[in-house]
């Protein structure tokens, strides 16, 4: 019986944390750490490339805004990835590698639970047609751009010039626990913490979380642009996440309350991508 709860308490957990963070919270890989501007036949274009790092984050931010006052129509696909080897129970001061016998069984249960869980939340997708308002459809949910980053807020920002297309890689600087202000909030939209933390009622009879830390590094932004009309065609977003929540067992499974803060952890990363018509629908 005590294993059985045990399993219950893992699966309620990592379903209250995967469905939350999939609520609020695009593609991975590497970019060379030289900024540049790679040229292949360059036709007739309405903008120069840009050429450095500056100039390409300014080039970005003026035709990915452009998407939210001249409404094309949009299309949104998510797709999100929590590897089963990140799903992990620890103790507080103790490192993810270390073995602790007594929650052998939640971390065997909580991977598997996943599967189940993350398949139904894996893939989600909307549109809005031509001349819709595509404000809360598009990043940043809320605000009348899709982007705000500044120079302080990248690693890098390349451009490849294929004859009239371009296309932008931008590798955001890491970021721990987003504020309002931060680069998460200027690119992708800032999560509500308090609404997460709320999810954790679900499993109040087993357990309470008072917070959690996200860590975001990796992630990136790629747009295709038509350079011809400098509109874009394309974006693909990559957010990836470390997350540690700090939970305190309760009634049955007290017992894995233990002399060390029980501490969930979890890799979360998810794939939007958009695409984009911006010939307006006939008739």
């Amino acid at each position: 019986m005590k294993k059985t709860l045990t399993s219950v308490l893992a699966i309620a957990l990592v379903f209250t944390v995967l469905c939350s963070l999939s609520g609020c919270l695009g593609i991975g890989g590497d970019t060379s750490d030289q900024t540049r501007a790679t040229v292949k036949e360059a036709g007739e274009t309405k903008s120069a490339a840009p050429t450095d790092s500056l100039a390409v984050l300014e080039y970005f931010n003026k035709v990915v805004n452009a998407v939210k006052t001249e409404k094309p129509s949009v299309s949104r696909e998510e797709k999100i990835d929590v590897p089963n080897s990140s799903v992990k129970f620890t103790r507080a001061g103790q490192g993810e590698d270390e073995k602790n016998d007594d929650l052998e069984i939640i971390n065997k249960a909580a991977p598997e639970l996943k599967k189940l869980i993350v398949a139904d939340i894996t893939k989600k997708s909307q549109s809005v047609v031509h001349g819709a308002n595509n404000t809360e459809l598009m990043y940043v949910p809320g605000e009348g751009y899709s982007s705000a980053l500044t120079a302080a807020d990248i690693i890098d920002a390349s451009c490849t010039v294929s004859d009239t297309t371009y296309t932008i890689v931008i590798r955001l600087q890491p970021e721990t626990d987003p504020k309002a202000d931060g680069i998460m909030a200027r690119s992708f939209g800032l999560e509500d913490k308090e609404s997460i933390l709320k999810e954790f009622d679900k499993t109040k009879d087993y357990l309470t979380a008072k917070d959690y830390t996200a860590e975001y590094s990796g992630c990136t932004i790629k747009a295709t642009v038509d350079a011809t009309k400098d509109q874009v065609t394309k974006i693909e977003y990559y957010k990836a996440a470390k997350i540690t929540s700090e939970v305190t067992p309760l009634g049955p499974i007290e017992g894995l309350k233990g002399d060390k803060q029980l501490v969930l952890n979890l890799e979360y990363k998810k794939t939007t991508n958009f695409n984009l018509d911006w010939t307006a629908d006939e008739g």
